[in-house]
């Protein structure tokens, strides 16, 4: 089987480096996006604050500091050794100069090595092929209106109120589909 993860939200914990961005900014807590119930963390953001924090995301340093999520990479290796094709397959920022070299380096740190070279950077992941894609963006949308896998919600706070047949979790796996559950162990 082939799985695809989404990096930021799924495997690189990017609202608490967004938390930690906010602080260091010193906007308040509710200016930053803790309680939101969309997926992007700008709709939640005070607007005379976004300017500040697109500065703060496009400077090197941001991805690469990002912490991970607990219990991806033991999910992760664990999907590898079952014999699984594993591809982290990951948006990069636009106009970000170094985005792309840092989700890479970020993976090799945090991953190892045997995950560096499984990154896919792309702006359209309906071109990618796959069984399944974890992601926390409720809605992926993109040329290819059919892709070849199966979108999981990976469960969090801001999309727990989106209907959606498919969800994951690392500490729990799948969710409501039985059917899918003997593939990911």
């Amino acid at each position: 089987m082939i799985l695809l993860v989404d990096m930021d939200g799924v495997v690189a914990d990017f609202e608490e480096g967004h938390r930690r961005m906010c602080r260091n900014l010193g906007f308040a807590e509710e200016l930053h996006g803790t309680s939101r119930t969309t997926w992007d963390i700008l709709d939640a953001v005070d607007p005379t604050h976004r300017a500040a924090i697109l500065d703060i995301w496009h400077s090197p340093g941001f991805f690469r500091g990002l912490q991970p999520i607990a219990g991806a990479n033991d999910v992760m290796h664990s999907w590898l050794r079952g014999g699984h094709e594993v591809f982290l397959c990951t948006a990069p920022m636009l106009n970000h100069a170094t985005c792309a070299q840092e989700k890479i380096a970020w993976v090799a740190e945090h991953l190892g090595p045997e995950f560096a070279g499984r990154v896919i950077i792309t702006r359209d992941k309906t071109l990618v092929h796959g069984d399944v894609l974890i992601d926390d963006r409720p809605d992926i949308k993109g040329v290819n209106p059919k892709p070849s896998w199966v979108h999981w919600l990976f469960s969090t706070s801001y999309n727990a109120n989106r209907a959606h047949t498919h969800r994951y979790n690392w500490n729990i796996g799948p969710v409501v589909d039985a059917r899918w559950a003997w593939k990911f162990t």
